[in-house]
């Protein structure tokens, strides 16, 4: 009976000390991911990145909230992988869970670029071409105006009513633009 009595007490041991080392490895991960996240959002912020990462990528949301997320949950993922590999999960679910992870990145990955590398490949083509270039008025749609900028991602149009409209390269591309200057007949391009 002692015996039993002792082995019940180390396993218990063991499970109290294996789950419990995890559950520490998990919660410090969080709060390490926090902290270290909240850190390079403000790093971010005090470098003034915000607006010229945003232009340079493209992108509509903040950067530095791109950024502390994925620092933050960067962080967390090792420490559920470690609190896993401390209670013993097989090194084969290991690799099943991060082969699915890595699927599922690559996947989230893939339909992020989908439209923006269409746009970077027709921003290069209509800069290196200079079909339309800075200052020409061209038609687009039912839209008239004057090209006030080519970039990689978006040609910017200043338009009779002193608005500017922002036009992807890839869907000016796949469009009939007609192309003209003062005082002469439109071409269509």
């Amino acid at each position: 009976m002692n015996e039993i009595l002792t082995l019940i007490y180390n396993v218990s041991l063991y499970i109290l000390a294996t789950f419990g080392s995890a559950l520490l490895i998990i919660v410090t991960g969080v709060l390490l991911g926090r902290i270290l996240g909240k850190l390079t959002s403000k790093a971010i912020r005090k470098a003034n990145l915000n607006g010229n990462l945003r232009k340079a990528l493209g992108i509509k949301t903040k950067p530095q909230k791109l950024a502390e997320n994925f620092v933050k949950y960067s962080i967390i993922g090792v420490a559920v992988v470690a609190a896993l590999i401390q209670i013993g999960v097989a090194i084969s679910i290991m690799n099943f869970i991060l082969i699915i992870f890595g699927g599922v990145l690559l996947i989230s990955f893939t339909l992020a670029l989908r439209d923006f590398m269409p746009n970077i490949f027709a921003g290069l083509y209509l800069i290196g071409t200079k079909k339309i270039k800075k200052g020409d008025f061209i038609k687009f749609k039912d839209f008239n105006g004057k090209v006030t900028k080519i970039d990689l991602l978006d040609t910017y149009i200043a338009m009779d009513s002193k608005n500017t409209m922002m036009i992807p390269n890839s869907y000016l591309m796949k469009n009939v633009v007609i192309k003209h200057s003062k005082g002469r007949k439109p071409q269509a391009k």
